[in-house]
């Protein structure tokens, strides 16, 4: 405690008004700005993510049911009974496949997704339609639900006078190379509706049509699907839920949350996240080695304070212990009115959106940056921050001798 007092009046003494005290307080300064730095872009990351993640959310279902190798398979008697399983909702299998859409003079590859009839209810797909209605089937007619970017690229509407052609490659039978055409299966469809879930893998890609009529373009039976959707019960366990389904199904079939089903795009911003993190963690390390020059100036100028420490009984240790304790003090002061400033940014952000993305004319999801605090964020900077300013303090503290 003797350190520390010292260490504490040595920085906070009303007396101290020196340039060594100066150079101090300008450390502490640039810790605290990188310190507010590191709050606020991990922060606006984790807001992105979470943006992301509630638009994925739309499409995507509480649990996925695919093969870890192939396209289709067949609804067994045992993948059937997950329909009564308990906290399953709603069991809706799919079948996906690639496809040529057709309308007029333009032409788009496109995702055939066929849906069954409580698609609806496997998914919020009824909240996502900005245009028409989903419809997939009346009265035995099929028609198309089109992603908003589709729509847009190939002119497609909702007012049921010009219809769409589907083309899909025949799986069976010889390729006709006098006639090419022939090889490709064909259905017009009318566009019912158009969704909007704001991410182009969905909005630019995807046509759903009714689960049967996929079936038949693709040649399939009325039992083959490429994956099974599921919605959970309210209350239920996700992770429990799929726990008992990875048991119950073959080493061949993988159960997926909606985390996993974009597991790539939310590794991808991790990792841009923590490289980030070390970008600005440089910036604050640059910062914290200022300290090493006020410790140095603080030493040559107390030389008869250690003096005076040593003729009392002071040990060697106890009197480097003072500069060491200098230096932390340092650290912490910026690190704490820093996080203290990002955080108070954050928060006024979230409240106001005082710093805008910059699309005025509505061409962005939303108007401002997102910001989402997370408490390991903020462990994590305060502990950096400390580290860093330990190792800063080890050099010069060397160098206190009798």
């Amino acid at each position: 405690m003797f350190s520390l007092r010292i260490a504490f009046r040595y920085l906070f003494s009303k007396k101290s008004h020196n340039a060594v005290n100066i150079v101090s307080y300008i450390s502490a300064g640039g810790i605290c700005v990188a310190t507010m730095a590191l709050v606020c872009v991990l922060s606006v990351y984790n807001g992105f993510e979470k943006l992301v993640q509630g638009l994925f959310s739309e499409f995507d279902p509480d649990l996925k049911i695919t093969l870890t190798e192939g396209k289709v398979f067949q609804i067994s008697p045992a993948i059937d009974s997950i329909r009564t399983m308990d906290g399953v909702a709603c069991f809706s299998p799919v079948l996906e496949e690639n496809a040529l859409l057709r309308n007029d003079d333009k032409q788009q590859p496109v995702v055939l997704k066929g849906v069954s009839a409580n698609y609806e209810d496997a998914v919020n797909i009824g909240h996502l339609i900005i245009s028409g209605n989903y419809v997939i089937e009346r009265n035995g007619t099929p028609f198309a639900v089109a992603g908003a970017g589709l729509a847009m690229i190939n002119g497609l509407s909702t007012n049921f006078l010009n219809p769409i052609t589907i083309y899909v490659p025949k799986r069976t039978g010889k390729v006709n190379i006098a006639n090419p055409k022939s090889s490709f299966r064909q259905q017009m469809l009318y566009v019912s509706g158009v969704f909007s879930v704001k991410q182009p893998e969905y909005d630019e890609k995807y046509l759903l049509v009714p689960l049967c009529l996929a079936q038949q373009m693709l040649e399939y039976d009325e039992r083959t699907v490429s994956a099974i959707e599921l919605k959970v019960s309210a209350g239920t366990d996700v992770k429990q839920l799929k726990a008992n389904l990875c048991k119950m199904l073959p080493e061949t079939f993988v159960v997926q949350d909606k985390y996993e089903q974009q597991g790539e795009f939310y590794r991808i911003m991790k990792v841009e996240k923590w490289i980030t993190y070390l970008i600005l963690s440089f910036i604050l390390l640059i910062a914290v080695f200022n300290i090493i020059g006020s410790l140095s100036m603080l030493i040559i100028e107390k030389k008869e304070d250690v003096s005076i420490f040593f003729n009392m009984g002071a040990s060697q240790r106890q009197v480097r212990w003072i500069f060491i304790w200098e230096g932390w003090l340092i650290s912490v002061l910026g690190a704490i009115v820093g996080m203290a400033l990002g955080i108070l940014l954050c928060f006024v952000q979230q409240r106001f959106g005082i710093i805008h993305l910059g699309g005025a004319d509505g061409s962005y999801i939303i108007n401002a940056y997102p910001v989402d605090l997370q408490l390991f964020d903020l462990c994590c900077i305060f502990l950096t921050v400390l580290l860093f300013g330990f190792v800063s303090v080890l050099y010069p503290s060397r160098f206190v001798n009798r």
